[in-house]
């Protein structure tokens, strides 16, 4: 199945702001807001890898 959706678009979508921040106790993760290879798995990985961090640090203050 192929996506629809051209990369980058979840950013465009959301119209700026701190993307891949933790928000409050929501962390946002998706190949979109990677660093590197955004809209691909490999950004997907890294976004959810950076997502879980946020939320161990989260969990242990």
């Amino acid at each position: 199945m192929e996506c629809a959706c051209p990369g980058g678009q979840a950013l465009r979508d959301l119209g700026g702001g701190e993307h891949g921040q933790l928000q409050g106790r929501i962390s946002f993760t998706t190949s979109d807001i990677a660093s590197g290879w955004s809209g691909y798995v490999d950004g997907a990985m890294e976004s959810g890898l950076r997502a879980a961090e946020q939320v161990a640090r989260y969990a242990t203050r």
